[in-house]
């Protein structure tokens, strides 16, 4: 049988139903065979043991295949998961099925088909399966090469996501270190049989609710209601026309989350709570959004307990958001950056509050406190986990009855931001969910040495410290020195000299400050000095491993010193390089709080916290979505930048004319993409452009000085041979001017 490989494009409702047909020896078997070994990456081998292999069809014609297969025999994070002993391992075992495989066929493009073929086939394994072989699935796990994909559809099917393998594969008898990491997933077939052997497995309802009902008809209006925040418009860059697209995209995004909830009453509430976090309101707070949007008064009451109390699941909700930022800014050169932030309240009876250092105010005063992770690349960036701080107070006997009225869990325990911060990054980085390289974190956690040496081993830090803090400039020689103990003579290590503060340091070291452009402002550049120094960090009192030291000074006379262990052969360039990646975290807060409402909740409970900020972080990513559909035609930027780094590095005689030939592509796209954008969105794209377009200009010419008048003649060309309207000629204008002031 022959595949037709007409293109399939649109959306999985217009295909309905979707059917699936065994494969196993049938006519379709050699069909199953072929597909799997010609287009999943993995290809195809002969499968050992029990196994059902399936093809999906829709309108007649096959859209995927997949398969299951009888499961491992030991996953580390399934069987914590589940908590079965070893004798309960042997006894249920054949319970357990794997599904080994699964593709959409590369010319299928059907959004929402994916989880939709995986909801068929777990239906219809748990038949098929004790028709075949005599006994039925109870659970079904699934892994994902984390290397190439998120597993977004497996959520989106309601699997749980696990962890992590550790990397070792069977190889005969014995088990070996691959090193080739999988994400593991499982869905729960059988509730009860679960619960025998698991009892703290709980059971979750799956609300049933049609895209086309009333309730997500009238949902649809309320979306389309045109009253977002302006700056949030202007953020994006959509003009009033593209109002209707962005509530399309805003119901089709959410939608993505209805999984995560037990009851049809939750998702109304859901949307409404996000709808007013984007709105134009002037406070946005449960009260405002329910009298705006709700149809009764009940609806305030309604959403307090749905922030509150209402049982619905959070961890499933947060993974999913993770996978869906995960897939969009991970790159292997990632950042995790560390910050607190603080949320000014007037009463004592919230989480929480405190008299404490607030950031926002510059002063102790009553408020919150927030320890937060973020991401940031050159893809973009977004916050990961948010935990609230408990003063070290609210953990002792006199705040029991309002730990109770919070809902604070029974078991907390005093911890610090810091250890708090550690706890985060060492999970965020054990699930293996983002690529991180570097850890960044302002002096407050760079100046904890536990914090530091909390740090996962992989991983560099870029950490900033306080000019107090002490290092060696070189290492010191020890020298013998006499000490009387208890009547005798001792002979102790002692050192030359001792441990310098920092400020001491960078002012006395002979290294020559250079003077560098630190970004670009709206006024020109905005230039500063910094130095590099080898110093060693210090333990006890005693000298340690050999770091780098980084400061920058700026024109106000004031100075930011960075530690650092990145690898003796890192430039400088690359440290200037992560002291801009450090912005982005900050850039999430103004986002979040001056677009989201992030700052503005009236909640007292525990939860009623933390669900706030996930879905302030959900109402974010949201942002970033639209952000780079609209700007998708510049996002290959930071990838010419690359190329061009890589050809000036290559010192031959044609370097110059491949940067210029380059250059000019660069100039190519950024016209012909003014003059297909509107008015509003081309201003968004010269905003977010122009540092990036900056950097690669002076990054070009700072060693091909030379070839400025060709590239100007160039760009001049290029400019007058595309024919623009007003707000395109004004674009292009602006870059001419910045192209013309390197």
């Amino acid at each position: 049988m022959l595949l037709d490989q007409t293109p399939i494009n649109g959306h999985v409702k217009d295909f309905l139903p979707i059917t699936l047909r065994i494969a196993n020896k049938t006519e379709l078997e050699p069909l199953w065979d072929k597909s799997i070994r010609n287009y999943h990456y993995l290809g195809f081998g002969k499968m050992i043991g029990q196994s059902i292999k399936y093809i999906a069809w829709a309108a007649d014609k096959p859209v995927a295949a997949l398969s299951y297969n009888r499961a491992s025999l030991r996953v580390g994070v399934r069987d914590t998961f589940i908590g079965w002993s070893e004798e309960g391992r042997r006894r249920f075992l054949d319970n357990i099925i794997c599904n080994h495989r699964f593709l959409i066929f590369p010319w299928v493009n059907v959004k929402n088909l994916a989880s939709c073929v995986l909801a068929k086939s777990l239906h219809s394994i748990r038949i098929d399966w004790q028709e075949a072989y005599g006994s039925e699935p109870k659970l079904v796990e699934t892994f994902i090469d984390s290397e190439r994909y998120n597993g977004t559809c497996y959520l989106a099917a309601n699997f749980k996501y696990l962890g992590e393998t550790k990397g070792y594969g069977k190889y005969g008898k014995k088990f070996k270190y691959h090193g080739g990491k999988k994400k593991v997933f499982l869905f729960i077939l059988d509730h009860k049989f679960i619960k025998s052997i698991a009892p703290h497995l709980q059971r979750t309802v799956r609300p049933k609710i049609s895209e086309n009902s009333e309730q997500m008809v009238g949902l649809k209006m309320i979306l389309s209601i045109p009253d977002w925040e302006q700056n949030l418009l202007k953020e994006i860059g959509i003009i009033p026309s593209g109002l209707h697209k962005l509530s399309e995209m805003l119901f089709d995004y959410l939608c993505g989350y209805t999984d995560c909830f037990t009851h049809i009453a939750q998702i109304p509430l859901f949307f409404l709570y996000i709808k007013g976090l984007m709105s134009d309101l002037e406070r946005k707070s449960i009260e405002p959004i329910a009298l705006k949007y709700g149809k009764t008064d009940a609806t305030i009451r309604s959403l307090q307990l749905f922030l509150k109390s209402s049982p619905w699941k959070d961890e499933q909700m947060h993974e999913l958001y993770q996978m869906q930022l995960s897939d969009i800014v991970s790159e292997n050169d990632g950042m995790l950056t560390v910050d607190s932030s603080e949320f000014p309240k007037k009463g004592n009876d919230s989480a929480g509050v405190a008299r404490q250092h607030c950031g926002r105010l510059g002063k102790t005063d009553n408020c919150q406190s927030g320890v937060f992770v973020g991401y940031s690349g050159s893809k973009g960036y977004g916050l990961i986990s948010a935990s609230l701080y408990l003063p070290e107070q609210w953990v002792s006997e006199e705040f029991t009855q309002k730990r109770k009225q919070c809902g604070i869990p029974e078991d907390i325990v005093f911890k610090t931001k810091n250890e708090i911060a550690i706890e985060n990054i060492n999970s965020i980085y054990n699930r293996g969910l983002f690529k991180v390289k570097w850890i960044s974190a302002d002096a407050a956690f760079g100046h904890d040495r536990k914090f530091v040496d909390a740090i996962p081993k992989d991983l560099y830090y870029f950490l900033d410290v306080h000019a107090s803090d002490k290092f060696f400039p070189e290492m010191p020689k020890k020298t013998a020195a006499s000490m009387k103990q208890m009547g005798k003579k001792h002979l102790r290590d002692q050192h030359n000299m001792k441990a310098m503060q920092v400020r001491d340091i960078v002012e006395n070291d002979d290294t020559p400050w250079q003077e560098v452009v630190l970004s670009i402002g709206a006024k020109g550049h905005i230039t500063g000095y910094e130095i590099l120094i080898r110093v060693f960090d210090v333990r006890d009192d005693l000298p340690n491993e050999r770091i780098f030291l980084y400061a920058r000074k700026h024109n106000d006379g004031s100075v930011k010193h960075t530690i650092s262990n990145a690898p003796d052969t890192t430039p400088i360039e690359k440290f200037r390089e992560l002291a801009l990646r450090r912005w982005p975290i900050e850039q999430c807060f103004e986002e979040c709080k001056s677009c989201l409402g992030m700052d503005q909740y009236e909640l007292r409970s525990w939860n009623g916290w933390h669900r706030h900020m996930l879905l302030i972080f959900v109402a974010h990513l949201f942002l970033q979505i639209v952000r780079n559909k609209y700007t998708a035609d510049i996002t290959d930027l930071s990838e010419h930048v690359q190329k061009l780094h890589e050809i000036l590095h290559e010192h031959d005689d044609d370097c110059q004319t491949k940067a210029v030939v380059l250059t000019t592509r660069v100039a190519r796209n950024i016209v012909h993409a003014a003059s297909e954008k509107s008015k509003s969105c081309i201003k968004n794209i010269f905003r977010r452009t122009n540092h990036i377009m900056r950097s690669y200009a002076k990054a070009f010419l700072s060693c091909c000085k030379k070839c400025k008048p060709k590239i100007l003649s160039l760009f001049r060309r290029e400019k007058k041979s595309v024919k623009t309207d007003t707000s395109s000629q004004s674009f292009i204008n602006k870059l001419w001017k910045v192209m013309k002031t390197i």
